[in-house]
């Protein structure tokens, strides 16, 4: 099964299982907090910095997180 999600930079639709995602920052998504996916690891980490979020995987994405 694919699963897929938006790259925040550049908005194209990315895997899911493969993304990155930033949580718990200060940047608020259209459904207020999300977990704010990136195709790039360094990328994510980037904003993570600025915008005073955690970078995780899929797998350790909770609800909680």
């Amino acid at each position: 099964m694919m699963i897929w999600v938006v790259d925040l930079p550049t908005g194209n639709w990315i895997s899911a299982k493969t993304a990155y995602y930033v949580v718990g920052s200060k940047v608020k998504g259209p459904m207020g907090a999300e977990a704010l996916a990136f195709d790039n690891l360094q990328a994510a980490k980037s904003f993570a910095d600025k915008e005073d979020g955690e970078v995780l995987t899929m797998g350790q994405v909770t609800v909680q997180k």
